[in-house]
């Protein structure tokens, strides 16, 4: 017996030599190291093209094996009838033929990414495939474009793959999930979860997320990924997913297949898939690196030094020509105001019309008195005589006879309608119940950030004796929608929340003292706030509740309260004329650079969170602090401008 099983092992032995010696000889694989100050640490590509990242933090690699340079992770190509790609990979039959590698090149900006060109050959089926690696320092994923080209004499078809069995966080096993094409393998199936997904730029791609093995037979089996997946698995398993796309190249023709590979410690994705609720840190997913954090004081304290400049610049000139500019804007607000009268009279016509009989042949009939106010203006004894009637209607003495903005009712509305409009800054909204929840969410987020700033002012307006007019700003919807849009084609997640929509607005001739106290108190209630919901954001992420709608809401008022609470502290406290912060900076400079530093702090660090990759601005492909200094020079630039106009226009002659 033990005769026959040593025979077996040395029949098995010569059958492994024989087919070794049948396979393509070559070294091993020599690979080149992308290293970085992260969030992606180091990327390693090897001359046959497989991968591995290292995540700054994080204990091991983000692929299998997670202690091993070579990870697998990689591009592979089924032709004819096989499979070619880096040599020992798990679903690897052929390894492909070395070409070229290059070495690191860039300078690891957005407009210079660091990136490796690696090359090489399927001989056998006269394919060339030149992979391109890049990353730029500071962003969350690296770019893979292959390009594939047909150097032979025929056509040649086949499928692309790119995919990984993951080891993620030092976790070998997890769950998975797609978001719009994306396949991702989590941790945690739980909102704000970490996650590393294949991101498709090339359209036409397929995608797979299950078991890693079952990753490697769908590649053996040279179809397509399914656009399956394993998401409704309740237990860990050890995962994979990638992506897939088919090609038909003719002879001397050239395909180029692009996608991102993304990894975050909070979840969600710098594709559409990124819901506003995953886009902003909590307290434990920021970087307390001391070279980032002395990045964001130092961009805190230019903020504070530069901005009082332009700003005096505007108010004074303002100020000395403040009948002119007041004229500019009653004349802007008569064209608007014409422009609106004419469409709401185009409407009206419209409505009227469909209402009008034409059946029959028959003429239309006599417009009634409700049609003809619909389609006719009115003469103006019927405009003197709907006043008088309005003025009877109501007491000339109630606020909201003066101003109906004022009623308790209307600003309410308001403050929903306002939800509405910025419920369309996350992508992923639609119509859903955790839609609906969010949309609950960012209503309750605003009036909180709404009650944090009034109720302080209420209560001084009491004590101090000045008087406190509360109104809603339906000039916010415009601002409103220019961040909206503006926020969705910059590709801001979930972009910028105008959160001042309800004004409290002190009366003219209160002592500047007063003034300036009461809206420094206002400001320090809605940081208080907006760091208590920061901290509950946390504990809420920490709990084991699943994305119930209860979960859902409280999450979203959670982040409306920090991102409107922050943005509000930086800009509510610009001082200039009209805005709340130059009553401070007027009553106390210390005050100011006080509120206006743990404002802007909080919102460079946290928002847009500049090296840790958390922040909904955090990708260097969002060159979130580029956008910033643009801003500040754009504001410095139009002070400047706004006073050079007044200053050397020609003198006008007297009237």
């Amino acid at each position: 017996m033990a005769g026959r099983v040593a025979v077996a092992r040395v029949l098995c032995a010569i059958a492994l030599f024989a087919f070794a010696l049948s396979l393509p000889t070559r070294a091993l694989a020599a690979q080149v190291a992308i290293e970085s100050p992260g969030p992606l640490s180091q990327i390693f590509i090897t001359d046959d093209l497989s991968c591995q990242v290292a995540y700054a933090g994080d204990p091991g690699f983000e692929f299998f094996p997670s202690e091993s340079e070579v990870g697998s992770c990689g591009t592979w190509v089924a032709t004819g009838s096989t499979v070619w790609g880096p040599a020992g990979g798990s679903a690897t039959l052929i390894p492909y033929t070395i070409v070229s590698q290059t070495p690191v090149s860039g300078s690891g900006t957005v407009a210079d990414p660091f990136r490796v060109v690696t090359v090489v050959d399927i001989g056998e089926a006269g394919l060339r495939l030149t992979e391109t690696d890049s990353y730029a320092v500071g962003s969350r994923s690296y770019r893979t474009d292959v390009a594939v080209a047909n150097i032979g004499t025929a056509g040649q078809t086949g499928v692309l793959y790119r995919a990984g069995d993951c080891y993620l966080q030092g976790n070998d096993a997890g769950f998975v999930r797609v978001d719009g094409g994306s396949p991702a393998c989590i941790v945690d199936p739980a909102l704000g979860r970490r996650v590393e997904q294949w991101l498709p730029i090339t359209v036409g791609s397929h995608y797979f997320a299950g078991g890693y093995s079952d990753v490697w037979s769908r590649i053996i089996s040279q179809a397509p990924f399914p656009d399956t997946c394993a998401c409704a698995e309740q237990t860990v398993f050890d995962n994979g997913a990638g992506l897939s796309w088919q090609f038909n190249i003719a002879p001397g023709a050239t395909a180029i297949f692009s996608q991102e590979t993304f990894f975050s410690p909070v979840g969600g994705s710098p594709a559409s898939g990124q819901s506003l609720l995953s886009s902003v840190p909590d307290p434990l997913h920021i970087t307390l690196d001391p070279v980032v954090v002395a990045q964001s004081v130092a961009v805190t304290a230019g903020v504070i030094v530069l901005v009082p400049f332009p700003s005096a610049l505007f108010n004074n000139t303002l100020e000395e020509n403040y009948a002119e500019v007041m004229g500019w804007l009653a004349r802007l607000q008569a064209w608007a105001n014409r422009m609106w009268d004419r469409f709401v009279a185009w409407i009206r016509k419209q409505i009227a019309s469909r209402r009008s009989p034409a059946a029959g042949g028959q003429p239309p009939a006599p417009p009634t008195t409700y049609q003809s106010f619909l389609t006719a203006a009115p003469a103006p004894e019927h405009v003197a005589a709907s006043e008088a009637g309005a003025a009877a209607a109501e007491p000339a003495h109630s606020p909201a006879a003066a101003d109906p903005w004022r009623s308790p009712l209307r600003i309410a509305g308001f403050v929903l309608l306002t939800a509405l409009l910025y419920a369309f800054l996350d992508p992923t909204f639609g119509f859903s119940l955790n839609s609906l929840a969010e949309l609950a969410g960012l209503a309750l987020g605003l009036f909180a950030v709404m009650l944090a700033w009034g109720v302080p002012l209420l209560i001084l307006a009491r004590r101090d004796h000045f008087a406190l007019t509360v109104r809603a700003l339906p000039a916010t919807l415009i601002v409103g929608v220019a961040c909206v849009l503006i926020s969705r084609f910059a590709n801001f997640q979930p972009g910028y929340l105008y959160g001042l929509i309800v004004g409290f607005l002190v009366v003219h001739g209160v002592d500047r003292r007063i003034e300036g106290r009461a809206k420094a108190v206002a400001a320090a209630t809605t940081l208080g706030v907006a760091l208590a919901a920061w901290i509950a954001l946390a504990l809420l992420r920490g709990s084991a509740a699943g994305a119930d709608f209860g979960t859902v809401l409280v999450e979203a008022a959670a982040v409306t309260i920090v991102v409107a609470g922050l943005e509000n502290a930086v800009f509510a406290m610009l001082p200039l004329r009209f805005m709340p912060g130059e009553a401070v900076f007027k009553w106390d400079r210390r005050v100011w650079i006080a509120l206006m530093a743990i404002g802007l702090f909080g919102f460079v660090h946290v928002l847009l969170n500049p090296a840790a990759g958390a922040g909904y601005l955090a990708d260097s492909t969002r060159t979130s602090f580029v956008t910033l200094i643009l801003l500040l020079a754009f504001f410095g630039l139009a002070s400047v401008l706004f006073w050079a106009y007044f200053r050397f226009r020609p003198k006008r002659h007297a009237a």
